[in-house]
């Protein structure tokens, strides 16, 4: 028994520890709001210190690794086609290959500005979730900020809409605390307190979605 005690024993420790999962991907998409822009009074294009997807990764840190995909300007029809400068290529082609499991929607502010029928805003954003669910990827889908004017609202509905169509995730941008015109960087974009809070907002719903 003492022998026996002695080899059991030797070396022994208990079990290794399990490996630490690896991070899960997150791609985030969407227009300059994404992508933290803003625009110069000379009407160059700039971006805030801490554009969303960096503040995003600082936020959830190593249990993730975050990923920009977003174009200033683009709207959910450029996002399908893989258009010209998108960093991605057709949607559909690049959703089934990529290693992300969680996607991070977030259009309709390029497609109000740019005057995107709001039917086919719908079409294209629901043929957006449909696609990435089809390859077993988490669809969070971010409302559209309220800004002067209303020019974005019915957008922010059409997302909503979606979401609840396709049982995608959703963020309700305006439930988030803004003021005008404290917290806009431009006409159209917000600044860098404004952008943080949005970007919390949405890192909520993350850490509760998997």
């Amino acid at each position: 028994s003492a022998l026996c005690a002695a080899v059991c024993g030797c070396g022994g420790g208990g079990d290794a520890p399990a490996p630490a999962p690896a991070p899960r991907v997150i791609e985030f998409y969407g227009d300059s709001l994404t992508f933290g822009s803003i625009s110069g009074p000379d009407g160059t294009l700039t971006r805030l210190a801490v554009p969303p997807v960096r503040r995003a990764q600082e936020l959830l840190g190593d249990a993730a690794v975050c990923v920009d995909m977003s174009l200033p300007g683009a709207t959910v029809a450029d996002a399908l086609a893989g258009a010209p400068m998108m960093p991605f290529s057709a949607f559909a082609q690049h959703v089934s290959a990529t290693a992300a499991s969680t996607l991070v929607i977030r259009y309709g502010g390029a497609d109000a500005l740019r005057g995107t029928p709001l039917p086919d805003f719908e079409r294209d954003l629901g043929a957006m979730v449909t696609q990435a669910q089809a390859a077993g990827k988490t669809v969070l889908l971010v409302g559209v900020i309220t800004l002067p004017g209303g020019a974005t609202d019915d957008y922010d509905l059409a997302v909503e809409r979606a979401a609840d169509a396709h049982g995608a995730g959703f963020v309700d941008v305006r439930a988030v605390p803004v003021t005008f015109p404290d917290d806009l960087a431009d006409p159209v974009h917000p600044a860098q307190a404004w952008s943080d809070r949005i970007t919390a907002a949405i890192v909520q719903h993350l850490q509760t979605t998997h």
